[in-house]
């Protein structure tokens, strides 16, 4: 891969220069330097807090967090020094493994996309793998927090927890007026009780810095998620964190020169076990993040929706991803939208259709988007990304080639119009999208969910 950097982002040091906690406000400030270049940025924890909150856990939540967050500013320069204030805390030689790794890993589809040679960044450590004494001040609350996106995985996660009787609460970074129809079917009138929302300000300076030319690209933002969740599970005392990431999502975007490139590495199981690992070891060690549909394909996700959860969230979700963006463009005069929509012309918007197709009427489904993607010329290009015909598959949270080949193999009985791919749909003999994958979801609640 070639390296190329302009001037402009030829930086040399990225600096953490420290955060503010202030509780009586609910905020956090997170301080960044890259060389001369000064960023801020401010978190807003929109809920109400437990009476008591163990103060040590919290504290190393929202360092963990600090440390993670400055991926968003370190990838404008890709300094090859990281430096630390004096007075912050010192990582580990074991957390500075974690940050480097899903540093490198994470910022994988950056360098691809910006041909820049990729590099794993080396945090300062204590050279040693020793943890701080985790002494428990106040014990957690067996509730669940379920971080909502808006798409069928989260809300197949509702379905499931709420089938089972598990008490949970949802939660957003970002306030969307289009996530209350399905927050008001989920909760009904106590929604706004059981929502918890947080509001991330990316530092203004970085978004100057963009648009004079500064290296930009995508983040492991799910790994930011991450850690803001678990803050919240510490103050609100609740134990459990249940994302919505599946077994697919280990699959990589693309294979280069032997390393693997993967858009969802953060929402892979390999991240999901060193991230746990960093909890119980520096946060809090009875304090659980899982995936509750880890087990299962995208596909097998795509039946349960429509079987289960298809009735109550048909004209309520959507996994369109302009959703939650600012547009300015035909599909959207005025900005952000006050209700979710599909696009009908993104890869999440063809590879949803798809995987849902063998499942949902042909009727309902095209009311939903709106029109028959498969008869769109538009969308071949991507039909061909997702079915491995290209250098690699899209750059989005999309499942794996096997899984695109048996969608299609299963629509073919509604939809004559993906005949046009017939010579492609070759599937190992062992294939089976219903087959259950290797998972972290503690036994307590895998009991009560496996059933339903």
């Amino acid at each position: 891969m070639t390296a190329h950097r302009s001037l402009l982002t030829n930086y040399h040091v990225f600096h953490f220069e420290g955060f503010d906690w202030n509780a009586s406000e609910k905020t956090l400030e997170c301080h960044y330097a890259l060389d001369d270049e000064k960023f801020t940025e401010r978190v807003r924890f929109d809920f109400e807090f437990a009476d008591t909150v163990d103060h040590a856990a919290l504290d190393a939540a929202l360092f963990g967090y600090f440390v993670m967050a400055g991926i968003s500013y370190y990838k404008a320069g890709l300094p090859q020094t990281i430096t630390f204030a004096e007075d912050l805390s010192i990582l580990t030689e074991d957390q500075a493994q974690f940050f480097t790794e899903t540093y490198y890993h994470g910022l994988g589809e950056l360098f691809y996309t910006n041909k820049i040679t990729p590099f794993r960044p080396s945090f300062p450590d204590l050279a040693t793998s020793q943890s701080r004494d985790l002494a428990i001040s106040h014990p957690l609350k067996d509730t669940l927090i379920v971080p909502l996106g808006g798409g069928k995985d989260s809300l197949t996660s509702v379905q499931l927890l709420q089938d089972a009787g598990l008490d949970f609460q949802t939660w957003t970074v970002g306030d969307y007026p289009g996530l209350i129809p399905s927050l008001k079917e989920i909760h009904g009138n106590q929604w706004s009780k059981n929502h918890l929302k947080i509001k991330r300000t990316i530092s203004p300076h970085l978004i100057a810095l963009n648009a004079r030319g500064a290296i930009n690209g995508h983040v492991p933002i799910s790994s930011i998620w991450a850690f803001l969740s678990v803050i919240t599970a510490v103050l609100t005392n609740q134990k459990y964190v249940a994302f919505s990431n599946e077994s697919s999502a280990n699959e990589p975007t693309m294979v280069l020169d032997g390393e693997a490139i993967n858009h969802q590495y953060s929402k892979t199981l390999e991240f999901e076990k060193n991230f746990c690992h960093y909890v119980r070891t520096y946060i809090h060690p009875e304090l659980e993040y899982f995936s509750l549909l880890r087990p299962l394909t995208e596909l097998r996700i795509a039946e349960l929706f429509a079987g289960k959860a298809w009735d109550r969230f048909a004209d309520k979700f959507s996994s369109c991803n302009r959703n939650f963006t600012v547009h300015k463009d035909p599909l959207d005069k005025g900005g952000a939208r006050g209700s979710l929509y599909w696009c009908g012309e993104c890869s999440k918007c063809a590879f949803v259709f798809l995987i849902l197709s063998p499942f949902i009427p042909p009727a309902e489904l095209l009311k939903v988007f709106g029109k028959n993607m498969f008869s769109d010329p538009q969308i071949d290009e991507t039909w061909q990304e997702l079915l491995g015909l290209t250098t690699h598959k899209p750059f989005e949270c999309v499942g794996t080639v096997n899984e695109v080949k048996q969608a299609f193999s299963l629509a073919a009985k509604y939809y004559p119009e993906v005949s046009q791919w017939e010579s492609h749909l070759d599937l190992p003999d062992d294939f089976d999208y219903t087959a259950l994958s290797e998972h972290c979801i503690p036994e307590e609640i895998a009991q009560r969910v496996s059933s339903m």
